[in-house]
């Protein structure tokens, strides 16, 4: 027997063991599953915030508010958190953990019902020479969309993948500004034809000059 069959043998094992039920009903340690559920969001509420080291992997660690005073540019993100309507949805293919055992009756929560179809992110005043006023920031901003990605990817890949529409998203900058006074207009919109316009407030960076 080569290694390979032993592995197979092995996970089937442990399957069994943890009750796996590969059709995602009933499981007999866990007893019945909740009804399934989805949710719709109906608005983001924007945040700038201000970390305690410099923001390189975003994480569910949206940071503190940023405070009356300057912040420094590589410390700083840009959040969104979203109101939303939740509802019970026809039964559906439950998702359940195998590790630990403990996990197996943790069941999925709730799902989003939309994608989201374009993200944008807009320098309000200059951000350096090469992003006057008015422009679209993709390029040197990243995005972190909670429980979807694993890390984080520049804003320009992500926003062609049609992503699952998450309540939580974080945004930060990978090349330095210029200037010290700058705000963001961030679009989001989502294949239900909402759409998002929301600015932060007036924030000032740390040891910049004013254009």
């Amino acid at each position: 027997m080569n290694n390979y069959s032993v592995v197979l043998i092995g996970f089937c094992f442990v399957l069994s063991a943890c009750g796996g039920d590969s059709g995602g009903g009933h499981i007999p340690e866990c007893g019945d599953p909740p009804p399934p559920r989805e949710y719709a969001i109906v608005d983001y509420q924007i945040s700038s915030r201000v970390h305690t080291e410099p923001v390189e992997r975003a994480t569910s660690n949206y940071g503190e508010p940023t405070p009356d005073a300057p912040v420094t540019w590589d410390y700083l993100s840009i959040v969104l958190e979203s109101d939303s309507t939740y509802y019970e949805v026809k039964a559906a293919p439950t998702h359940w953990s195998l590790f630990p055992t403990a996990a197996a009756c943790s069941f999925a929560g709730p799902q989003p019902s939309q994608t989201i179809t374009r993200v944008s992110v807009v320098s309000d005043n200059a951000y350096n020479d090469d992003y006057p006023a008015g422009s679209e920031l993709a390029g040197i901003a990243s995005i972190y969309a909670y429980y979807y990605i694993d890390g984080v990817e520049l804003l320009s890949d992500f926003a062609s993948t049609d992503a699952p529409a998450r309540e939580s998203i974080q945004f930060f900058f990978t090349e330095a500004p210029q200037y010290a006074n700058q705000s963001f207009t961030v679009t989001v919109e989502l294949d239900d034809g909402s759409i998002f316009v929301k600015s932060t407030t007036d924030l000032i960076l740390e040891g910049l000059p004013t254009p």
